[in-house]
């Protein structure tokens, strides 16, 4: 499958009036290296995720992040960090940032030998824009 730069599928996204224009031009122009976002996620992890899901990833209270292919998939982890999993006992942390959002996503799909590559502010603005156009 091919994929549409970034800039081409935030404009489509903007037509259809699933994300403003504003977050279009934010989208195009942010990009954050992954050194920096895993820098930046440790510290988020530990103080928002690491009581549930360990301090190396094992699981505890909350799911298992090593090798979890929610944490594999971009949108999978975005969407749980933002939407929870109530029925599961994990609250959503829509209150954080798209980049602390995106640096704790980075962080966990990068820790614990796991090796699935950053997700960038933009991405999370997408999927947020998303769901809050579907309800959630």
């Amino acid at each position: 499958m091919k994929k549409l730069p970034l800039a081409i599928a935030f404009g489509a996204l903007s037509v259809l009036g699933a994300v403003s224009a504003s977050q279009v031009v934010l989208a195009q122009a942010e990009t954050v290296d992954q050194t920096v976002l895993m820098s930046e996620g440790g510290p988020l992890y530990e103080r928002n995720c690491q009581a549930c899901h360990g301090a190396g990833g094992e699981g505890g209270i909350g799911e298992r992040l090593i090798g979890s292919p929610v944490v594999g998939s971009t949108g999978g982890v975005v969407n749980q960090i933002l939407l929870g999993a109530v029925e599961h006992g994990m609250p959503p942390f829509n209150r954080l940032s798209d980049r602390e959002i995106a640096a704790i996503s980075t962080y966990v799909r990068n820790s614990f030998t796991n090796a699935f590559g950053p997700v960038q502010p933009s991405e999370v603005t997408a999927i947020r824009a998303a769901a809050a156009g579907a309800g959630g």
